[in-house]
């Protein structure tokens, strides 16, 4: 699941989630995380602020087995920074648009629904004109050939750095082939890939 809305002053909220198992059960729980976070986001707010909230209201409200990785980000466009923060999604990578490298960064934090006392790190980051903000969840990496070989982090964050120039529509494009090039077509988890271009 992924959602990305504004927030009012400059600010937008971007949100991916891997919620765990199958079905129902997993989607009434994707819905009900989204219908938490529109709910309680506002502008003044941080990403570990809404997530430590948002685990609250997850673990009083479904049974134990239940659980979700995820990742928050809240973009202020007009200071161009982040708030972001993690409860153990994989990391955010920035490819910076004025060198080609990347940055990246992670903040600790368990899988929301696990423990209603958690606590979630936070990080501000500047980001700059051209920069990529590149999320995922782990059914990329994880992605195997016919050799049951997986595609990796690497190989993957190589293949967008070599597509940097392509804008958002076309990178998730192109990923999404290269992916299905590898794997043959076959896939075995969800996959979910959010890219954001920096004006």
């Amino acid at each position: 699941y992924y959602d990305v809305f504004n927030l009012g002053k400059a600010k937008t909220a971007v949100v991916i989630c891997d919620v765990a198992g199958k079905g129902v059960p997993a989607s009434l729980l994707m819905v009900m995380i989204r219908t938490v976070i529109r709910s309680i986001s506002s502008p003044d707010k941080r990403a570990d602020q809404i997530m430590r909230e948002l685990n609250r209201a997850i673990k009083e409200g479904i049974s134990a087995d239940r659980f979700a990785t995820i990742s928050i980000l809240i973009l202020d466009s007009g200071k161009g920074t982040i708030s972001y923060a993690n409860g153990a999604n994989h990391p955010l990578y920035i490819l910076q648009g004025d060198t080609g490298r990347y940055r990246k960064f992670d903040a600790d934090g368990l899988p929301i629904g696990i423990d209603i006392t958690a606590s979630f790190d936070h990080k501000k980051i500047r980001v700059c004109s051209h920069d990529y903000l590149i999320l995922f969840t782990d059914g990329l990496p994880e992605a195997r050939n016919s050799e049951g070989e997986e595609l990796g982090t690497d190989r993957l964050l190589k293949f967008i750095a070599k597509n940097s120039e392509q804008p958002p529509v076309e990178m998730a494009r192109r990923v999404k082939d290269f992916i299905d090039d590898f794997t043959s077509g076959a896939q075995h988890d969800d996959q979910t890939f959010l890219v954001l271009k920096m004006n």
